[in-house]
């Protein structure tokens, strides 16, 4: 840059280059050295770069056009604002309920630092589906968390669940719920997630609700 300083080319450029390094050169970094491992350091990264990225939101075909339902689930029977406590709100009804929750979704995801939208349980857990233990690594990866091994039982699967998610503030939509154990296997108690965290689950089968 000095030589081009010296000659007198480019001024107009070199200014905006100077900015642009001493913006650069004002922000803080992280530091890696011998006590941090550069596995933590890109983990660190790659969480700092999803905080910051706006999520991506569901594609939805034709809206549904309910603003003011949602603004009432979403205050009044999600809480939305309350980080006291995680909340599971279980809603029953047709397919179109899948859609309204999935307006809901996209509406209140930016709110939380980590999301899942599990869609059609009932069909994914079949044995062609994959299974209940497909779906906790799915739930793992969509919430951010890296699943190294392939998880054998569902016991595993909700014991990682419970460890990795139980101090995260998280959005959690398991649509389609047929079977009491999908539940177990994927959000049997609040205490699984941490504080503020908010549970949706939709059904075509009350009685799963009531059991749950």
């Amino acid at each position: 840059m000095t030589n081009h300083e010296n000659k007198g080319r480019y001024n107009h450029k070199l200014e905006s280059w100077k900015s642009a390094l001493s913006a650069v050169g004002n922000k803080s970094g992280l530091c890696v050295n011998k006590n941090i491992a550069w596995g933590e350091a890109i983990d660190k990264i790659v969480e700092e770069v999803r905080k910051r990225v706006p999520p991506v939101p569901l594609y939805i075909d034709h809206p549904l056009g309910c603003d003011s339902e949602l603004e009432k689930v979403e205050k009044s029977l999600l809480q939305i604002d309350s980080c006291a406590a995680c909340l599971m709100l279980g809603i029953h009804g047709d397919g179109e309920i899948s859609q309204f929750v999935a307006e809901l979704y996209n509406k209140i995801r930016p709110r939380f630092a980590t999301a899942s939208f599990l869609s059609n349980i009932s069909e994914k857990t079949n044995a062609s589906g994959g299974g209940l233990e497909h779906l906790q690594e799915t739930l793992l990866s969509e919430m951010g968390e890296e699943v190294k091994y392939k998880i054998g039982s569902t016991f595993t699967g909700s014991s990682e669940i419970m460890y990795r998610l139980g101090q995260k503030r998280v959005l959690l939509v398991l649509d389609d719920v047929d079977k009491i154990q999908q539940l177990k296997s994927l959000a049997q108690r609040e205490n699984w997630f941490g504080h503020g965290s908010r549970i949706i689950i939709t059904t075509r089968h009350e009685g799963v609700l009531d059991e749950h």
